[in-house]
């Protein structure tokens, strides 16, 4: 009786071999030249006002420049979502955004930190557009475009970040579980070019109907940051709710 009712479930499963995976990959690039690790935790609510409205909140830490700077954040933003089209495709998925074709959103982030006794104070205004595609095999793509208004200390300039997502889901039981890659560009205005890029893979993992934690590795590469190469293991937990009317 017990080998069935201390059986871990396959979500579990997939956590505990999720973690493995990262882990490998983190003692793999330790043996690296110009390279930092960081760990980057974060926790998100997400309440939707309407069924096309949603409000944000998340405070987590800031995949900043530069590694030594031990940074957090704070996030707060509308969306407005066009009308789903992928209902069938995400049931089990707490994500809605995923379901609509189009989602538009706007944020204000604050972070702060110290590095070698300075205080740098960052204030961004966020803009950003994400349209989704559905393809054969039940895979889905998302093309995020974002523009960030930067004030670090007072001094202005302004980023353009464009991610490039596939995500796969599969049920487990009643839940669908998210596998996904992605690869990001940034092209910054101080530098007038394209300065860094950053490859991530993980997956979404539902533990509950309200609430699902996002594992991933992420490697960055970037020119213009000190050290170059910075190898990211991230968790998010995301939280859902919504407005009764």
């Amino acid at each position: 009786m017990c080998e069935k009712s201390c059986k871990p479930s396959p979500v579990v499963r997939a956590i505990i071999t999720l973690l493995l995976v990262l882990c490998a990959l983190y003692r793999a690039r330790a043996q690296q030249n110009n390279s930092a690790f960081q760990f980057d935790p974060s926790a998100t609510v997400n309440v939707d006002i309407t069924d096309k409205v949603r409000m944000e909140l998340l405070v987590g830490h800031e995949d900043s420049e530069d590694a030594a700077k031990n940074r957090w954040k704070v996030r707060t933003g509308l969306s407005f979502r066009l009308k789903p089209l992928f209902r069938s495709l995400l049931d089990g998925d707490p994500e809605h955004d995923k379901r609509h074709f189009l989602v538009f959103k706007a944020s204000y982030e604050y972070s702060r930190s110290t590095y070698s006794e300075v205080t740098y104070n960052e204030h961004r205004i966020t803009l950003e557009a994400t349209p989704r595609h559905r393809w054969p095999g039940k895979i889905l793509t998302s093309d995020r475009n974002r523009l960030e208004f930067r004030w670090i200390n007072g001094l202005y300039h302004l980023r353009y970040r464009n991610r490039v997502r596939a995500e796969r889901g599969f049920r487990i039981k009643n839940r669908t579980l998210t596998p996904y890659v992605s690869a990001e560009a940034y092209w910054d205005q101080r530098y007038n070019i394209w300065s860094q890029v950053k490859f991530t893979g993980g997956a979404d993992i539902p533990l509950g109907r309200k609430m699902s934690l996002d594992t991933y590795y992420e490697r960055r590469n970037c020119t213009t940051c000190s050290p170059r190469y910075i190898n990211i293991l991230g968790a998010s937990l995301n939280l859902y709710f919504k407005l009764k009317h």
